[in-house]
């Protein structure tokens, strides 16, 4: 689904920072979560938009992201959501 993707891409991109110097080609993060290149550099702009620590750096097609920022979920059953 499209927020499964759009999980996958936050939690790709969080990753790459801790394993590279924090720059991430954007068609990389695309290839990992098996997404369009054009849509990875729309959510890039969308999550900059919204004031996600990120900056893209037009010259290498790369993206950065602030050092310590985590991607972590909270699943909980139904029966914890429906009290």
């Amino acid at each position: 689904s499209h927020a499964t993707k759009m999980l996958a891409f936050l939690a790709a991109l969080t990753a790459s920072r801790r394993r590279t110097d924090g720059w991430v080609p954007v068609s990389r993060l695309a290839e990992e979560v098996g997404i369009a290149k054009a849509t990875a550099y729309r959510w890039v702009r969308a999550l900059a938009d919204t004031g996600f620590p990120i900056v893209y750096d037009e010259p290498t097609s790369a993206v950065h992201t602030h050092r310590g920022v985590r991607c972590g979920l909270v699943l909980q059953s139904r029966d914890q959501t429906h009290h």
